[in-house]
């Protein structure tokens, strides 16, 4: 079972939460290798490309 705990930082800052339990009886993440020869997914982009008049205006922004 999960529960939150607050927890100091070590570094000196305010203190947070965390969460903690028995995870052992769950799933594992492990590596599984792919089969030679399996078509793939082509990739997507995880982000859209910013036009460069936006990061100007950004920079500009910031400078001012």
């Amino acid at each position: 079972m999960a529960a939150i705990h607050e927890v100091s930082d070590l570094d000196g800052g305010p203190d947070y939460p965390i969460i903690t339990g028995d995870y052992s009886g769950g799933a594992r993440w492990k590596s599984v290798p792919i089969e030679v020869g399996r078509a793939l997914q082509p990739p997507k982009p995880v982000f859209r490309k910013l036009d460069p008049s936006i990061v100007d205006e950004e920079l500009a922004r910031l400078q001012s």
